[in-house]
């Protein structure tokens, strides 16, 4: 199976349980931080990767209150709700930077 860059770009290091680190990539930049789809494709892989996760994904609602600069961000994952098909869940970004400042959800 072939590996894409995004893929590549979006491996994360496990650092507890529904918490991962990711370094952020100049290769998925605009003019100062990481684009968008790069934190939405790695907010997909972060679900997918967490330990209760089932099914596919189906939607993505994303708020973006600040920039994902260089370096790390903390990522991490709750399930808000389980239902009989359909679960939700919370993904958040915190920079390593300003570990207590929301940087997407």
């Amino acid at each position: 199976m072939d590996t894409y860059a995004l893929d590549q770009a979006i491996q994360f290091e496990t650092i507890g349980d529904g918490r991962y680190r990711l370094p952020t990539n100049e290769t998925w930049w605009n003019f100062d931080s990481a684009f968008g789809g790069w934190a939405a494709a790695a907010a997909c892989a972060a679900v997918r990767q967490h330990p209760e996760a089932r099914g596919e994904l189906a939607s993505l609602n994303a708020v973006f209150p600040d920039a994902l600069g260089p370096g790390q961000v903390e990522v991490h994952v709750e399930r808000l709700r389980q239902r009989a098909r359909t679960d939700f869940w919370r993904v958040s970004f915190f920079h390593e930077k300003a570990p207590d400042t929301l940087a997407f959800s």
